[in-house]
């Protein structure tokens, strides 16, 4: 796991990308379905019970899915 700076500095970066962007870092790390609707919906601010509504999980399960799927970004940036 990245710690708390890089968490939130990447959230940052990743909240004031451009769609075309955000989408073709999807499909350029060939993420799966649950993860690209994760990844999405952070970047529209849809909120975060809507979301665990949607793809059928707890609000922890979705902090624990969310981080990880930002040290799995962190770690593709940086590779």
């Amino acid at each position: 796991m990245i710690d708390r700076n890089t968490y939130i500095n990447l959230k940052h970066e990743i909240k004031y990308m451009a769609r075309p962007d955000v989408l073709k870092l999807c499909d350029d790390m060939m993420l799966d379905k649950e993860e690209r609707t994760l990844l999405i919906n952070f970047y529209d601010n849809k909120m975060i019970i809507g979301t665990c509504i949607e793809l059928n999980f707890g609000t922890t399960t979705y902090n624990k899915k969310i981080k990880t799927l930002f040290t799995k970004i962190y770690n593709y940036k940086n590779t």
